[in-house]
């Protein structure tokens, strides 16, 4: 049976961004959505959480129920490399609990993170959505593999816009970040450019 998993940030005490975490949920089970959304509820209520501090939250669900969640304290990963890699035919756009396809895509690569492209266009790493820079304004590529909820808080909340943003194209941009459930605009690291490696590696599957 297929399992998702959704990704909460913990932040003294609070959960972030829930009602984008029971959107997603809603928009992959349809009529499933709502015993499965219920039992959520139910069992964060009886969770008793850090006061301090930040921390991940992890729910893994399937059609019927709540299979499992965890918290765990959050650190944000040290990365010096990404390498750029062409998977046209990868398909990730649900948050599957199975991620073989970015296992076996990092099994040849010499770099910290890969950056997925799909027909010359910019989409995201293994896990995360991107942000890019230029003259003061972030721009997220308007072609993605997962539709995050906190990419889409920050564009609901028109704090980033979409661009289509492609390999040659990208030096036209100052600076980039990654963002997730777990990574913001304000605590995530800026990177260079220059930290991206272009390969000649392309993943079909």
């Amino acid at each position: 049976m297929c399992r998702w998993i959704e990704t909460i940030a913990l932040s003294e005490g609070n959960l972030i961004n829930m009602d984008y975490h029971f959107k997603r949920i809603q928009r992959i089970l349809e009529s499933d959505a709502v015993s499965v959304i219920a039992a959520i509820k139910e069992r964060l209520k009886l969770l008793s959480y850090p006061s301090k501090g930040y921390y991940k939250l992890r729910l893994l669900y399937d059609r019927k129920s709540l299979v499992e969640f965890d918290i765990v304290p959050y650190r944000i990963r040290t990365i010096d490399t990404f390498e750029l890699v062409e998977a046209p035919h990868l398909d990730y756009s649900e948050k599957y609990e199975d991620r073989w396809c970015f296992e076996e895509l990092k099994k040849e690569s010499l770099f910290d993170e890969l950056i997925i492209i799909q027909k010359g266009k910019i989409t995201d790493t293994t896990y995360s959505n991107l942000l890019f820079e230029k003259e003061g304004e972030w721009f997220t590529p308007e072609q993605y593999l997962l539709k995050g909820t906190y990419r889409e808080f920050l564009l609901d909340k028109e704090i980033i816009k979409e661009a289509k943003i492609t390999q040659s194209n990208l030096a036209s941009f100052n600076q980039f970040k990654l963002i997730n459930a777990m990574l913001s605009i304000e605590n995530s690291p800026s990177y260079h450019l220059d930290q991206i490696h272009y390969s000649k590696r392309s993943f079909v599957e």
